[in-house]
């Protein structure tokens, strides 16, 4: 409101003195609103941007110890799946195609399907005697001259007498 609308009503100067002040006063009283509700607005933003930054450094930490729990989980199952006799290069496979059943019934279950990837505790037996492997022929590979026993052989016999 200017003084100038005032004085177009043609209002006395000491009436519109007080009009003025009043609006004065109710301008102050608004803009010193204005200014708290400014800073509370700032202060909310400040707030706001910490806690997105928590927000995310949780969701961070959060992701963090999931990973952790799922990998002792995994290394607690491959712990006990040794103590079924599984071989350990066989361990991975073993919990994939377990899934998310690792009860001891299923991991029987898949023992029984692979027995090749369970180790054995049954001593190894050697073969018998009639089967064992020959790593070279039998006998003496070079034959001795036509007269029976070779040189060093003779020359042994001889000192053995």
């Amino acid at each position: 409101m200017k003084r100038t609308d005032l004085q177009g009503l043609e209002l006395d100067a000491e009436v519109i003195d007080k009009i003025m002040a009043f609006h004065g006063q109710t301008v102050n009283k608004h803009l010193t609103s204005i200014a708290a509700l400014t800073t509370e607005r700032d202060e909310l933003k400040t707030d706001a941007d910490k806690y997105q930054t928590t927000s995310k450094t949780l969701e961070e930490v959060q992701g963090k110890l999931d990973a952790y729990v799922v990998d002792e989980q995994n290394r607690e199952f491959q712990t006990k799946l040794t103590g079924f006799d599984i071989k350990a290069d066989r361990v991975a496979p073993f919990m994939t195609l377990l899934g998310d059943d690792r009860s001891d019934e299923a991991i029987n279950k898949l023992k029984e399907s692979y027995p090749e990837w369970v180790t054995s505790k049954e001593p190894a037996t050697p073969p018998a005697d009639d089967k064992k492997p020959q790593f070279a022929p039998p006998g003496n590979p070079t034959p001795p001259p036509s007269g029976g026993q070779d040189d060093w052989a003779q020359a042994m016999a001889d000192a053995w007498k």
